[in-house]
This record gives structure tokens, C-alpha cells and sequence, in this order.
């Protein structure tokens, strides 16, 4: 018995001394001394602000008081007692304020709003730009060739996997390089490379991008094809849905099938001076059908079929019909070709010319009509606007 109740004794002293002890740790108490500008805290309780029981708000602007200003993830600010207040976790933080990471320096973003949590602007609507620096919770420095300035991060996209270079978006793909595109190693080990560079594909050997390193000497990438590559983003148009334009008072009609001299067209996408959903007219045509158009610099250039959105056409009747189906413009005469005026058919001799009814003399050097000869050889004036194109000189001539 005596053997039992020591071991009795024993239990009870191994027991108490298993059981875990709870200590009371002492809350922090903030104060002005122990905050500083950047750090996120939880609401502890209600305030008269806009912040509410649990909300994690970040320290934007200490005044030397006990009550400095605080902004929210939406962009609210409000001044709060320090006492209402713990230290938020990095979870807590992850959770309440997404974007922290996304405004990272140098993100790209595009301009989708104005005036979001009372922070006005002077960027069109669509500009692009890149993240200076983040400053209050709801706002980053946003940069571009034009100015830097405060936005709202609610009147910003983010846009991922994407480069701002000389203004234009480029865009991270998993296709391989072409001429034009950019380059950028995430790690690289040689001494002539930096890593987070961006390097334009200059040439191509054999598939493999050739890049100017930072020595100005042209790199093989085949020895370093570990990078990513940037292709330019493809302005996609919205559908066009207009069934005729109007152009110096004309009505060109919205049609389908080859493009003709005289039309005008939209361009599907930007690309070389080409804006998209812009009208361009046709003046001439290459051997492949392709419309020769005058760019944004003023420059010729042909567009290639699949880069047109739409082609409109003026509505012409048949006389006007005659001579764009040729390629020429309206009225355009040249010598040598067959015309048809009130059912004749004859040959021009000779261009500007006009008709005196007083002497029934033709005179060179106007430009109201022309002379041709019909199939007995005989000569006589035409009055343009009555005259129709048969057969151009180029076809005769072929």
C-alpha cells in the first residue's frame, strides 16, 4: 500500500508538471515613435472614418501626431487613433492590398479611367507607361515619354508579360525570335550580357536570334538560347460595321472581292505608319493586286490583302464604272485610247483640246475635250464628260 501511494504521489507531481504554462504576452502599444510611413495595420475597432472593424490600411502620412492618415486598398483616407490599431501579418498585407506586388518599378500599364480615389490626371485614356515608383497605397508614379505623374491604381491595367520600348507594347510569346523582336536573359553568365536587358534581334544564322551585345559586338545566341522573347503587340481593330464612309463629300459603299484604284481602305492592325481603322485611299496597284497608299509619314507603301479590314468604293455608275475597272481614275484620257461617245467608238489623237462653235475650229491647250478619229479615219472633238472608256492604251499595246 505504502509502494502505491508513493507512486500516486509521484503521477500527480509528473501531471502538474506537464501541463503547459500560459504566459500573457503584453500587446504592443503604438505610438508615433514606433510607426513609420509604409507599414500596414488592422482595425482593432470601428472608427469615424471609413474604416471598419478589420480593415488592413497602410501608414501614409505621419504629422507628429497619435493620429496620423491612413489610406485603404479602395483609396479612402482617414486619420486613426494609433491605439485602434495592431501590426497586420504579411498574409493579412497579401490579401488586402493584391496590387502591392503587381505596381512593382517598371511594370507596364495601361490608362483605363480618371479621377479613382480623388487623384486627377492629364494621360489620354489608353496611354501606356511604366511604374516609376508606388506611392500611397492607391497611387504610383506612372512614366512616359510625355510626363511623369500620380494615377490612381484603380484607373490602371496592368498589363503582364509585356515591355514598353520607344513607346510601343511589346509582348512576351513562346515563339521564336524574328528580326525586330527583343530579347531578355532572366540569367545570364557572360560578362558582355546583363541580365533583365533588353537586346533587338539585329539578324538571324540558321534560326538563332544575333543580337548587339553590351561590347556593340554582334552575339550568336545558338551558344545562350535561354531568354525570353518580346514580339510587338498586333493593335487588333474592332470589327468594321459601317456600310459606306463618306470622303470630300462622296459616298464610298463598303464592298468585298480585290482591291481597285480609287478605293479606300482601314488597315486591320497598326504596323510601319499604318494606324488602324484609318482611311487610305488606293492610288495604284502592284502586280500582285496589292493597293499602293500613302502612309502616316506620306510615304508610298503597298498593303498586303490580309492586312485590310475593309475596302469601300464610290458608287459609280457606268460611265465612271469604265474607267475604274481599268485602274485609271474618272475622266482620265490618254492618247491612243478607245472611247465610246453617243455610240461611236473612235481613237484619241490629241488631248486638251476644245471646240470654238463660232469657227468649228479645234484648239489645243484646254481642258474640256479631246479629238480622236473614228474607223473611217475621220477627226472630231468630244466633250469628256460624254466620253466612256473602252480599251486603254496599255491593253492595245500589250
Amino acid at each position: 500500500m505504502a509502494n502505491q501511494n508513493v507512486l500516486d504521489a509521484l503521477k500527480v507531481v509528473t501531471e502538474a508538471l506537464t501541463v503547459p504554462v500560459t504566459t500573457t504576452v503584453q500587446a504592443e502599444v503604438l505610438t508615433k515613435h514606433t510607426v513609420s510611413e509604409g507599414e500596414y495595420f488592422v482595425m482593432l475597432e470601428a472608427d469615424h472614418g471609413w474604416f471598419s472593424l478589420g480593415d488592413v490600411i497602410k501608414l501614409t502620412r505621419k504629422d507628429g501626431t497619435e493620429a496620423p492618415k491612413f489610406t485603404d486598398a479602395k483609396g479612402l483616407t482617414a486619420y486613426v487613433h494609433l491605439p485602434r490599431l495592431r501590426r497586420a501579418t504579411p498574409d493579412e498585407v497579401a490579401e488586402a492590398f493584391p496590387t502591392t506586388k503587381a505596381f512593382a518599378k517598371g511594370t507596364v500599364v495601361k490608362v483605363i479611367g480618371n479621377g479613382g480615389g480623388g487623384t486627377t490626371h492629364f494621360y489620354d485614356i489608353g496611354a501606356l507607361g511604366t511604374v516609376e515608383r508606388e506611392s500611397e497605397s492607391n497611387t504610383v508614379i506612372v512614366a512616359s515619354d510625355v510626363r511623369s505623374q500620380y494615377i490612381a491604381k484603380t484607373d490602371l491595367e496592368v498589363l503582364t508579360d509585356a515591355k514598353l520600348i520607344d513607346g510601343k507594347l511589346y509582348e512576351k510569346v513562346d515563339e521564336k525570335a524574328a528580326i525586330g523582336d527583343y530579347i531578355c536573359y532572366d540569367e545570364i553568365d557572360r560578362s558582355y550580357l546583363t541580365a533583365g536587358k533588353l537586346y533587338e534581334v539585329i539578324n538571324l544564322d540558321a534560326g538563332d536570334a544575333i543580337i548587339e551585345d553590351d561590347d556593340d559586338e554582334w552575339f550568336d545566341t545558338w551558344t545562350a538560347c535561354d531568354f525570353d522573347v518580346y514580339k510587338p503587340v498586333k493593335n487588333e481593330a474592332p470589327p468594321a460595321d459601317d456600310a459606306f464612309i463618306e470622303v470630300n463629300g462622296l459616298r464610298y459603299d463598303k464592298v468585298e472581292g480585290a482591291v481597285r484604284v480609287g478605293d479606300y481602305i482601314t488597315a486591320s492592325h497598326d504596323f510601319d505608319d499604318i494606324t488602324v481603322g484609318k482611311k487610305y485611299g488606293v492610288y495604284a496597284l502592284d502586280f500582285d493586286g496589292d493597293g499602293l497608299i500613302r502612309d502616316d509619314d506620306d510615304c508610298e507603301r503597298y498593303v498586303d490583302a490580309d492586312r485590310i479590314q475593309a475596302i469601300y468604293r464610290r458608287a459609280l455608275d457606268e460611265r465612271e464604272e469604265s474607267f475604274v475597272k481599268f485602274g485609271r481614275e474618272v475622266d482620265e484620257f490618254k492618247v491612243g485610247d478607245i472611247v465610246e461617245a453617243r455610240g461611236i467608238k473612235s481613237v484619241i489623237s490629241t488631248l486638251k483640246a476644245t471646240y470654238s462653235h463660232n469657227t468649228g475650229m479645234c484648239f489645243s491647250g484646254a481642258h474640256t475635250g479631246f479629238i480622236s478619229a473614228n474607223a473611217d479615219g475621220h477627226e472630231h472633238w468630244e466633250l469628256i464628260k460624254s466620253a466612256s472608256l473602252v480599251e486603254p492604251i496599255e491593253s492595245r499595246l500589250k
